[in-house]
């Protein structure tokens, strides 16, 4: 684990997650044992005065995500995020009886039936839901001011490869709800903030927005012009691909199982499967 003690970041609160140690975030998964060894390592160099947030990420059967929030009560996380798939969210109930752990939950929800019962119930702490997934902007608003009556905070989807309107629009959200919670956030290089002028500023842990017309973002046409593909002027592509097959992926036979890797890729590996018919 690698962390960072740079001031002028001088963040709230981190999300923790082994093996990376970017920009002052911490990131931690996996097992209670493991979390529990982090946990009281994170709080013994860092103390309770930044919070700390886990992206469960859906991994683990809704029994085991039980467990893993109980582990970690003890180090006072911020919150706990996605510690379930969208189709066990009935599970939230025996959850909210079971753990104290801040719950964070709807990166992957696309309508208001899999979120409304866990806000009117309160039985998560933050709505965690991407903009565009469920409809954008105005249904956003909605959404918030329906969490701010059972005091649910908001703390939108805003990973890496949304790009700086996106985040424009998370900030603006941010902006104008009363129950604002915290944002994820994305550092863009200098190359990137050159074709989307107005792209958010990050200073000492918060965002800020500007006083251009609208969202205060544009693309410059012309500049994107001027990169060469095979340039390294290009900006950092955060791409998404599946491996190279030789010769040509098999039409049927395979399953493709993606994961996330530090460097913002999200690999594919294929397991082959048959028929249960063919099973010996």
């Amino acid at each position: 684990m690698k962390a960072s003690n740079n001031p002028s970041l001088n963040f709230k609160a981190g999300s923790v997650r082994f093996g990376v140690g970017k920009e002052g975030v911490l990131r931690v998964t996996l097992s209670d044992e493991t979390m529990e060894t982090l946990g009281e390592a994170v709080r013994a160099k860092f103390g309770f005065d930044i919070g700390l947030v886990h992206d469960i990420h859906e991994r683990p059967a809704p029994n085991q995500s039980i467990q893993l929030c109980r582990a970690v009560e003890q180090y006072r996380p911020f919150y706990m995020e996605d510690p379930l798939s969208p189709e066990d969210v009935g599970w939230f109930q025996i959850f909210r009886q079971e753990t104290s752990a801040p719950l964070a939950m709807g990166e992957l929800f696309v309508n208001r039936n899999e979120w409304l019962s866990l806000v009117a119930n309160r039985w998560i702490d933050f709505i965690r839901i991407h903009q565009s997934s469920v409809g954008g902007l105005n249904m956003c608003r909605k959404v918030a001011h329906c969490c701010e009556f059972f005091d649910v905070r908001t703390a939108w989807h805003g990973p890496n490869n949304v790009d700086p309107v996106g985040h424009c629009y998370n900030l603006h959200l941010n902006l104008v709800t009363p129950n604002f919670g915290i944002q994820e956030e994305t550092f863009f290089d200098e190359k990137t903030r050159e074709v989307f002028p107005g792209t958010p500023e990050i200073r000492k842990g918060y965002i800020y927005s500007n006083d251009k017309p609208g969202f205060g973002i544009d693309i410059d046409e012309k500049r994107i012009t001027t990169f060469d593909s095979d340039s390294k002027d290009v900006p950092r592509d955060r791409k998404w691909f599946e491996p190279k097959r030789e010769p040509k992926r098999p039409k049927t036979g395979y399953l493709g199982l993606q994961n996330h890797d530090p460097g913002d890729i999200v690999y594919f590996k294929e397991v082959s499967v048959r028929a249960l018919s063919d099973a010996p």
